[in-house]
């Protein structure tokens, strides 16, 4: 079944018009009458739907049912700027990992660009479409080392994928439901920005027996840490 994204789905509509970016995408992938197609709303929302009609400027499907999903956490994922190519993998991966904030990072060894926030959201909106998720992450503007540490205060846990100072993931206790993952950039923090986030009392931070992960491959590792210490996969 194919999912096509739908900014506000409500739970009373029969009937709903598909505008913009997911008109343009029913356009493209040809749908035919009758046709059941899966709407998502980034919000929780899933609205189970039949294609009825191709208009001028909108597409009519027809909801047939809406289901609601509980968001179970609070995960955000904090990624130090890294070459665009491997940011664009980042924000696909943590649509389909369940993050959802996005937070880029203005680190000692990150990359320094200004982030396309249009084509960013674009991206989030096509991974969100792929993997049937029902959670569409917030992309934050990028922030600063700075700023990241103070950030760290409003969260149970923030678990820090080490490349300097670490423990093993037995080491890692149970993790609370809110929870920041910080992922440095290619290269990793600076050792002293590294200690001053394992410095911080709701931190740890873990280390993988790798020599060097590529950022894309680090967020991935780091969920299923995440995933493990918050009992989601027992």
């Amino acid at each position: 079944m194919r999912a096509f994204f739908a900014e506000e789905i409500s739970d009373a509509a029969t009937e709903l018009k598909l505008e913009g970016e997911t008109f343009q995408h029913i356009k493209v992938v040809r749908l035919r009458a009758n046709e059941e197609i899966l709407l998502l709303d980034g919000k929780g929302k899933y609205a189970y739907a039949t294609f009825k009609s191709l208009e001028k400027k909108y597409a009519v499907v027809e909801i047939n049912r809406v289901e609601t999903k509980k968001q179970i956490a609070n995960r955000a994922i904090a990624i130090g700027l890294v070459k665009k190519d491997a940011f664009d993998l980042c924000l696909k991966m943590a649509v389909e990992l369940g993050f959802n904030r996005i937070i880029p990072v203005q680190s000692r060894f990150a990359q320094s660009y200004e982030l396309n926030g249009e084509r960013a959201q674009r991206l989030l909106i096509q991974a969100l479409e792929q993997s049937n998720s029902p959670w569409l992450p917030k992309l934050e503007d990028p922030i600063s080392f700075e700023d990241l540490v103070e950030n760290c205060a409003d969260y149970q846990n923030v678990v820090i994928m080490g490349m300097n100072v670490g423990h093993s993931c037995e080491s890692l206790p149970p993790l609370g439901t809110s929870v920041l993952g910080v992922i440095g950039p290619e290269g990793g923090f600076h050792p002293e920005e590294e200690e001053s986030l394992s410095a911080l009392k709701n931190s740890c931070a873990i280390h993988l027996p790798c020599p060097i992960l590529r950022t894309p491959t680090a967020l991935a590792a780091l969920a299923g840490v995440i995933f493990t210490k918050q009992r989601l996969l027992d």
